[in-house]
């Protein structure tokens, strides 16, 4: 997905990439902009290069790290406050050792899935 906005994930030598999506991480009440993606290895999270130049920076988590993976569906309803008509995302807990990373995405379903795959 890289072009002008987003920045893809650098592969290590012998990684494989699984998933790669579009996102937004939830930091408490901001959302930062960025692309998830999910190698036989690690978990990634790359703000995207507007996030960038504000500060925002990569998190990367080593794949044994991940403890659970929670889908949160997204409210009902939420669709009649905006402005513009737009999709409601579900959201994706991770639990990270100590830390929590929260995913708002399309398919925050798959994600969960790969991430509840055995690495390697």
């Amino acid at each position: 997905m890289a072009g002008w906005l987003f920045v893809d994930a650098p592969l290590e030598p012998g990684e494989t990439l699984l998933f790669r999506r579009v996102c937004n991480r939830r930091r408490g009440h901001r959302s930062v902009g960025g692309e998830v993606s999910v190698t036989n290895r690690r978990l990634v999270f790359e703000p995207n290069r507007l996030e960038q130049l504000v500060g925002a920076q990569p998190a990367i988590f080593v794949r044994a790290l991940v403890d659970q993976v929670l889908v949160v569906p997204p409210p009902i309803g939420l669709e009649r406050f905006s402005a513009l008509p737009r999709m409601p995302k579900a959201r994706a807990v991770i639990d990270v050792g100590e830390d929590s990373l929260v995913l708002q995405l399309e398919d925050a379903e798959a994600l969960a899935a790969v991430l509840r795959s055995r690495v390697e």
